[in-house]
């Protein structure tokens, strides 16, 4: 825990109240992780939100999470960084022709409403596709898509999920499309992307 416990002084300057860590001797399903995690949540919280370890959120995800009192937020945009090919290509969830947002698929930085989450009793394990599984359980009766464009950035080449992902960069297909932007012109923090670049020979590209 001495690992987690060195980031609380920077979370608690941020206005983090609590920091707890949850340790498991089997390995779970990552929805069943994100279960367990939203009964744990504090009983103050409002919304629960999704955030993968290997990405870094935008500055003010947090701030328009909270603007929009919804059981659902996304985003239609968010940057995508390929480690071992150093290549960025943009997701774009515009999956149909409808302008009613509802009618799309779930995008990035999701958050839902804590009490949804907290009110699934479901024992089934899913590994793929969690995401969808989530948005299909909860049924949000609100949702609010975000179409901002952030300078925020996730990142693939060093987790098994998206390992086969690295095809959408050197051949860019709906719903990643091709760009020339580079990390640094996200205003990304420089201690961040020396942290990111030295990720570089541990990434791997699997056939």
């Amino acid at each position: 825990t001495d690992f987690f416990q060195s980031y609380w002084p920077k979370l608690k300057k941020a206005g983090c109240v609590r920091l707890k860590y949850m340790f498991s001797d089997v390995r779970m399903a990552l929805n069943q992780k994100w279960l367990a995690m939203a009964k744990e949540a504090h009983p103050e919280s409002k919304m629960f939100m999704l955030q993968g370890s290997d990405d870094y959120p935008h500055s003010t995800r947090n701030e328009q999470v909270a603007k929009h009192s919804v059981d659902w937020y996304d985003c239609r945009y968010f940057w995508q960084y390929h480690i071992a090919l150093d290549k960025m290509i943009l997701f774009d969830n515009l999956q149909t022709d409808s302008d009613n947002t509802s009618d799309w698929i779930t995008g990035f930085n999701i958050a839902v409403r804590t009490e949804l989450i907290q009110n699934i009793e479901s024992t089934q394990g899913v590994r793929k596709g969690v995401d969808f599984w989530l948005f299909n359980t909860v049924k949000p009766k609100t949702r609010y898509v975000d179409q901002n464009i952030y300078n925020g950035l996730s990142t693939t080449g060093l987790n098994s999920i998206s390992d086969k992902r690295y095809k959408y960069f050197i051949e860019p297909k709906h719903p990643f499309y091709s760009t020339e932007k580079v990390p640094e012109d996200l205003n990304i923090a420089k201690s961040i992307l020396k942290r990111l670049y030295e990720c570089k020979p541990k990434a791997v590209i699997n056939e």
